[in-house]
């Protein structure tokens, strides 16, 4: 991936991004976070279930299954997630959330294969489900209870920081950040992550209004910079167990949702938290 292709993409997902959290209507915000929740789920999925379920076996099998009859797994995981959110946003019940979770265990357990296989899909539906759904589910909270200044800082924080780590890096990067898991990144560009999370969440702080004194709002910012970075190993973890170099295609230049959305993922609940402990 060029840096050209980074920069273009990203000057066109900023702005649609920003539109759907100031100007969008509630339904069509909702209809957003259930487009980008089952996308999301389906390219972990597809990155976790065959591997799980073929755990020990060649990995031209695993790569065959990924291709094959393992697609079912992820698609059927990915039409629930939807079932689930439309269900979500139209009766404001968590008791969906158990539903869904009772609903994800039982396909699991139904599937053809052996107890691995099995074992497999259940542990991969799960786990693509909890870590690529509901923090979105965090995201439509912000927006539904009118923390739009959260949002900003949310975006703004994660995606700033991450440009920051990426140039910084691949300019004065040297030593790996975590060679085994992901070689590109550096320390160097770790410090330009956590001194651009520091500026900007000081920059924002007219704008958020959290009540707390100003010299709090660094700590903040390099709160959500690890957190952030913490989210986007963990998604390089999980390609590296699948042996995929990116999540999807589907965004030129970045990858997929999950490889512009990891760090996001990773802070929504906790900025979630925040929010409603500051209230």
């Amino acid at each position: 991936m060029t840096t050209g292709s980074r920069i273009v993409s990203a000057l066109i997902l900023v702005p649609i991004v920003a539109a759907v959290i100031f100007y969008a209507p509630s339904w069509l915000q909702a209809a957003a976070v259930v487009l980008v929740s089952v996308v999301s789920v389906f390219e972990l999925a597809m990155m976790l279930i065959p591997p799980l379920q073929l755990l020990g076996q060649p990995v031209a099998d695993i790569k065959l299954a990924r291709r094959g009859a393992a697609v079912g797994a992820p698609l059927c995981v990915s039409l629930l997630t939807a079932g689930f959110l439309v269900c979500f946003f139209y009766f404001h019940h968590p008791v969906t959330i158990i539903a869904m979770v009772v609903l994800l265990a039982c396909i699991g357990a139904a599937w053809c294969g052996g107890i691995a296989y099995k074992l497999g899909s259940i542990v991969g539906m799960l786990v693509s489900f909890c870590y690529a759904c509901l923090p979105w589910v965090c995201v439509w909270y912000l927006m539904r209870s009118g923390n739009i200044h959260e949002l900003v800082y949310l975006f703004t924080v994660v995606w700033l920081s991450e440009a920051a780590a990426y140039f910084g890096g691949l300019k004065y990067g040297k030593r790996p950040l975590a060679k085994l898991i992901s070689p590109s990144k550096t320390l160097e560009g770790l410090a330009f992550a956590l001194l651009a999370g520091v500026v900007v969440a000081v920059l924002l702080a007219p704008l958020l209004r959290w009540g707390i004194p100003i010299y709090i709002y660094p700590g903040v910012g390099i709160a959500t910079v690890l957190i952030a970075t913490g989210g986007d190993l963990l998604m390089s973890v999980c390609k590296r167990f699948s042996g995929v170099s990116d999540s999807g295609s589907l965004i030129h230049g970045h990858g997929g949702i999950l490889d512009c959305a990891d760090g996001v993922l990773a802070v929504a609940p906790f900025l979630l938290l925040w929010t409603m402990w500051l209230d």
